[in-house]
């Protein structure tokens, strides 16, 4: 079970062994990798397979019945380039106001770019959703999205702390495509791993790896934001790819690849799973919609990994490697 109060994390032996806490603090060290990781990597995130995420918010808007609600307050943490806010209209969302939230400047000016928004209901805020809680708390019938973005967390309980005083009976809690991160200990792994060994190039990538235009170009955007958070003093010295990515997707474990950076057991903390985040949040929170998806992982747009992806949904529920889930605040 992940433990949401350990007085040591992953976080604190990754900051004591990589950085200076002279020069900054451990908040200051997370914000900077995030900060630097997304100025080299924003366009990672634009052309990304999304069909099985799209009918996740088809199912649960349906369930919920969103599309007559007039009223609705929808509050949009960790927007980013504005997928969600896409979702919305393609559903024929209703909404009073809409608050963006992003913490990087990058996708805050993406998000602008893209989107020609009524300035009037859509209120762009720059920051953490620590830093404009106390202003969601006052609105009411509220729909709060979280979507890819819950595995950045890394101090989950305060946030979830923040989530329980600031919404109200009837408010809406949508966390959306994140990993199972028990995904790495089921059956379905190694059959992905088989399917993909089958039907994708995963070992002609992997045995030529070195002759790849794209491999290259990712190599020299590791290589810049490595040089770039040593020239700041942020890093000490260089780290892997993957210490930087996990610092990055802080919560992900469903690959179970957290174990090849070797953190000591005492500085463990645990990954949590949609049970966990339901316990803490109580009693005061019911569940209105859960589901899995992705069993054989992100498809890559590889149409039979799509298909089989589709076909075992429809019979293993709970066995997918990403969940959405809905919770609504209840009298209790």
């Amino acid at each position: 079970m992940y433990k949401f109060n350990s007085p040591k994390k992953r976080i604190d032996w990754i900051f004591e062994q990589y950085s200076d806490p002279n020069l900054l603090t451990i908040e200051d060290f997370v914000e900077q990798v995030n900060v630097c990781y997304y100025k080299y990597s924003v366009d990672l995130y634009q052309d990304r397979y999304v069909e099985d995420i799209e009918e996740q918010y088809r199912g649960v808007f349906n369930k919920l019945n969103l599309a007559d609600d007039h009223d609705l307050v929808i509050v949009d943490i960790g927007g980013g380039a504005g997928f969600e806010f896409e979702q919305i209209s393609k559903n024929n969302i209703s909404y009073k106001k809409y608050y963006y939230i992003e913490p990087d400047s990058a996708m805050v000016e993406k998000f602008s770019d893209r989107h020609e928004i009524g300035r009037e209901r859509v209120n762009v805020c720059h920051g953490q959703f620590a830093d404009f809680a106390k202003v969601i708390a006052e609105e009411n019938n509220k729909l709060i999205i979280i979507n890819s973005c819950f595995h950045h967390l890394i101090w989950v309980g305060e946030f979830l702390d923040l989530i329980k005083t600031s919404t109200e009976e009837g408010d809406l809690l949508l966390i959306c495509h994140e990993p199972v991160n028990n995904y790495s200990k089921s059956p379905m792994i190694y059959l992905n791993y088989f399917l993909r060994f089958c039907f994708t190039d995963i070992v002609p990538r992997k045995l030529c790896i070195w002759h790849s235009a794209r491999a290259k170009k990712n190599r020299n955007r590791w290589t810049q934001i490595n040089e770039e958070l040593i020239a700041t003093k942020i890093f000490r010295r260089r780290v892997s790819p993957l210490m930087i990515r996990r610092i990055i997707d802080y919560g992900a474990n469903n690959k179970g690849d957290w174990k090849l950076l070797k953190i000591p057991r005492e500085y463990d903390e645990g990954f949590w799973t949609p049970e966990d985040i339901r316990g803490y949040l109580g009693d005061g929170f019911k569940l209105v919609y859960f589901d899995t998806y992705r069993h054989l992982g992100d498809s890559g747009s590889n149409r039979v990994i799509q298909w089989l992806n589709k076909f075992l949904a429809n019979y293993f529920h709970e066995g997918g490697s990403a969940f959405c889930i809905a919770l609504e605040k209840d009298s209790k």
